[in-house]
């Protein structure tokens, strides 16, 4: 049923953002690009501060939200919002193809995409990633992933939706380049 429910949000949250081109240029869950990191602390005051390697040497925050459901996150570059990511654990398959029918519906069919291969000896990862740029300032990418044990046995599937400002990205890519 919470898988249900998931879909459903996401589905939702997809139409908004068709429905209403602006909000694709603008923001994630809502909040504009460029929201400072204050005012979403303020918004999900039970959020967690998660620190990335590399985060702070370039400027960024991470906030993290799991309410009911997917975990949210929120990146910021210079306390300025640039990025949110939904991530599902646990989702069945099924969910994942609809979710999928969903951006491709809401976005057309991806930019790119590829196969997700990995692991060891004991833990197995297949997968696949797609690409959107619907739009100049917006990157959408989805990123599925099965974990499988050392018997080929399914371990967990996980979704992860991430939508992103293109030109604050490329900064902050091109700043975590500069200081490695």
């Amino acid at each position: 049923m919470k898988k249900i429910i998931v879909v459903l949000i996401l589905g939702l949250f997809a139409c908004i953002c068709s429905a209403e081109e602006i909000t694709l240029f603008e923001g994630f869950d809502a909040i504009p690009w460029g929201t400072c990191f204050e005012e979403i602390n303020k918004i999900y005051p039970n959020a967690r501060n998660i620190t990335l390697p590399n985060q702070k040497a370039v400027g960024e925050k991470v906030l993290s939200v799991t309410e009911n459901g997917p975990t949210m996150s929120y990146y910021f570059f210079n306390d300025k919002l640039y990025k949110g990511r939904i991530y599902i654990s646990d989702i069945n398959h099924n969910a994942v193809i609809a979710v999928y029918s969903i951006l491709c519906n809401t976005y057309g069919e991806p930019y790119g995409g590829h196969p997700i291969e990995g692991g060891d000896v004991w833990l197995k990862k297949k997968g696949y990633s797609s690409f959107w740029a619907p739009f100049a300032k917006l990157g959408i990418s989805f990123e599925y992933v099965s974990t499988l044990d050392a018997s080929n046995r399914l371990m967990g599937n996980n979704l992860s939706i991430e939508y992103c400002d293109l030109k604050t990205s490329h900064e902050v890519n091109e700043a975590k380049k500069k200081k490695e």
